[in-house]
């Protein structure tokens, strides 16, 4: 790549290497300014078009434009602490890193609006890569470098994926406890998917397994699924979304997939499993989501349709990258969040993975990676809370109206998995004593 054919002349010239070189403990609590107010854009400039197109995303594509030449916007240099909480804290003695920011508004002042700069951290940053960066980042025990990736659009890495979940299942890590699955041990009979096989087999105690989070949408094939629960084998093919969760799991490294169409069958007592399914989310492994799927025909990005291309230029700080949103601006623009159920199967779950038109994000109950940083952007509870703690059942009232019956789902499960907290809190606390 050739900055000069990429970046216009004013986006040339921006010193980005004095930038991330500055210490952390020089810099206003809010930044500082690196440039001066902007108020135009070049039509061939990569980074020009990227702020008009993600930093004014709010404004109608129409008016953008004219919006900058009013508002302008500037690039701002801030101490990572305000995108990764995890290396501060009781004595910790270390630097932070230096990250920027593209602000709207003018620059001339030191502070800001602090709801504008947060709202430009969450829509994404400008950082050195981890490797391949002009400037080699220094050694700082106990503290990994806020550093970008470089994401392959037409391909997840799903080493990391499955590094994620090691890591998170790990004896050794602090979310193990938290995060540790109890394979196939619920309290009724259900079944998952053999993704090598295709077939529907019994889901036993010690079958490890993935769980899928997805909306149905209005076309249901229910001659489909009947057939599937006679014959005891997932139908070939099977909608888009449910054969991409599939090749998912193989990629990952696992064999079986908990998917309610295929895995709930109507000869038994569904209404038994359907107010029981709380469990098969809080003991799988995982659970993957396709944010972006509006229908089980949608697919998952990165898998059965590409993905959005990264934003990425050299400059004299070497190959900087443009990060993806964080994963709370995704799923509150997402349709996902607006049922209830879907809501529900995650808030039960243990960790989820996440898959964006941009990227995939891990999230558990101690901790939150995204593909495109090389250390997590928030500490775990802010991450969770932002996106799936309960606060956020005000986002139940945005239900569609034909799936208003849905919250009434959300409730009685969460209701019953607080209920289980509480007697294996109690339990756990009497064998201690």
């Amino acid at each position: 790549m050739d900055n000069q054919s990429q970046l216009c002349p004013s986006c040339s010239s921006i010193d980005f290497k004095s930038a991330f070189a500055l210490s952390d403990k020089k810099i206003a609590w809010m930044g500082v300014p690196i440039v001066a107010t902007r108020k135009e854009v070049q039509a061939d400039c990569i980074l020009c078009l990227w702020v008009v197109a993600r930093i004014f995303s709010d404004i109608n594509a129409n008016d953008r434009v004219a919006a900058v030449g009013q508002i302008g916007y500037h690039f701002r240099a801030i101490g990572s602490q305000w995108v990764s909480k995890r290396p501060f804290g009781p004595g910790f003695k270390g630097n932070s890193d230096v990250v920027v920011a593209i602000v709207r508004g003018d620059s001339n002042h030191y502070s800001v609006d602090t709801a504008e700069l947060l709202r430009a951290i969450s829509l994404g940053l400008i950082l050195p890569l981890a490797q391949g960066s002009a400037l080699q980042p220094s050694e700082i025990s106990g503290y990994r470098h806020y550093r970008g990736r470089i994401v392959n659009s037409l391909s997840p890495d799903f080493t990391r994926i499955r590094s994620w979940i090691d890591e998170c299942h790990s004896s050794q890590s602090n979310c193990h406890w938290k995060c540790k699955s109890s394979r196939g041990n619920t309290s009724f009979q259900s079944r998952v998917i053999d993704c090598w096989t295709r077939q529907i087999v019994p889901l036993t105690q010690d079958l490890e397994y993935l769980a899928l989070s997805y909306v149905w949408g209005t076309a249901i094939d229910d001659e489909n699924t009947q057939t599937s629960q006679t014959s005891g084998v997932v139908p070939s093919p099977a909608p888009q979304t449910i054969e991409d969760a599939m090749s998912i799991a193989r990629d990952i490294g696992e064999r079986y997939l908990w998917v309610d169409r295929y895995c709930i069958w109507r000869s038994e007592n569904r209404h038994l499993q359907i107010q029981n399914m709380y469990e098969i989310y809080r003991n799988a492994l995982s659970t993957i989501v396709p944010v972006e799927a509006d229908s089980a025909g949608s697919g998952f990005r990165g898998v059965s349709s590409p993905r959005s291309n990264q934003i990425r230029f050299w400059t004299n700080a070497g190959l900087l990258v443009f990060t993806f949103p964080h994963i709370s601006y995704q799923l509150i623009l997402s349709i996902w969040l607006t049922r209830g159920w879907t809501y529900q199967e995650a808030f039960l779950s243990r960790s989820c993975i996440f898959f964006t038109e941009d990227q995939f994000y891990f999230a558990c109950r101690s901790d939150y990676q995204s593909e495109d940083v090389e250390q997590a952007w928030f500490s775990l509870s802010d991450a969770y809370q932002e996106t799936l703690e309960p606060k956020l059942f005000k986002y139940v009232d945005r239900l569609n109206e034909g799936y208003k019956s849905d919250s009434a789902l959300v409730f009685y499960g969460l209701r019953q998995c607080i209920y289980k907290s509480i007697i294996d809190f109690r339990f756990r606390r009497a064998e201690c004593v």
